[in-house]
């Protein structure tokens, strides 16, 4: 088992969200992934849903102010997308390749959602099931992103590296952190 934090890093900061930070946590124990985000600073200048203790699955939650992660088998192309908003709504992709043969991951997991806000923070914790398909003595590649949403109708995209000229999450040379048990 072993736990990473980053800080995440927008791909552009616009003027008005100077001062916001953003960090996430990992620990993978088992089958299992915690995951934890914290935003911290100007939030009257975003956008954040009304938390709902009970979410449903939901498609395009990355055109609002959404919390992701990705991960993949290392050596393996196939790889997997959790979108998680503030609201709860949430959904897994798993996708066969490079932002190919993108499905709607089967199982349900339970989130076990954490979430607690005040005026200049936000964080949100995560449990999550992986899937049967992944072995847990397996590593896993792994990144945190995030899309939040100004007032003004702007996206961000905040990540722990940008390596394209435009935000990229689904990129594998992205995947900068190991989860292993």
């Amino acid at each position: 088992m072993n736990n990473h934090s980053a800080l995440l890093l927008p791909h552009h900061r616009p003027e008005e969200l100077i001062g916001l930070r953003l960090a996430a946590a990992a620990v993978r124990k088992n089958q299992f992934l915690y995951l934890r985000y914290r935003l911290e600073g100007p939030l009257e200048e975003l956008l954040i849903p009304e938390y709902k203790p009970l979410g449903v699955r939901k498609n395009n939650l990355w055109q609002n102010t959404c919390f992701e992660a990705f991960w993949a088998e290392a050596h393996s192309t196939t790889y997997w997308e959790l979108n998680y908003s503030v609201n709860s709504d949430w959904n897994i992709y798993k996708f066969s390749n490079y932002r190919s043969n993108q499905v709607e991951e089967q199982y349900i997991p339970n989130f076990k959602p954490i979430h607690r806000q005040s005026k200049n923070s936000l964080s949100i914790g995560l449990t999550i099931e992986l899937p049967a398909c992944i072995a847990a003595d397996t590593n896993l590649e792994f990144t945190f992103t995030a899309v939040l949403e100004q007032k003004n109708g702007n996206l961000s995209y905040w990540a722990l590296t940008h390596n394209g000229v435009d935000p990229d999450f689904h990129r594998r040379d992205s995947f900068l952190l190991e989860l292993s048990n």
